[in-house]
């Protein structure tokens, strides 16, 4: 969630562009980004075009935390050391 004040603990409903597309399966604090983060699976059905990477980052997110829709980020990398570079030092 963009919101730091918001804790997602897993199974909320992912909606991309107002449409329910799928759900965190975990989620919890991440202290090195100070948010909450979520891992989750999407759908869209093959006839659609099915999940894409342009289609997974072209949406506009939301979850449905406590029954209230949050503004989410996603991302197909990690959100702390992207580059990988500590795991190297």
């Amino acid at each position: 969630a963009v919101d730091p004040s918001v804790v997602v603990l897993g199974r909320e409903t992912i909606y991309r562009d107002g449409e329910r597309v799928g759900w965190l399966t975990s989620g919890g604090f991440g202290y090195t980004v100070d948010r909450s983060l979520g891992y989750g699976y999407v759908r869209r059905p093959l006839d659609r075009g099915g999940v894409t990477a342009d289609w997974v980052l072209d949406g506009t997110y939301e979850l449905e935390v406590a029954g209230e829709r949050v503004a989410a980020e996603v991302s197909l990398r990690p959100f702390h050391d992207p580059s990988n570079q500590r795991v190297k030092a």
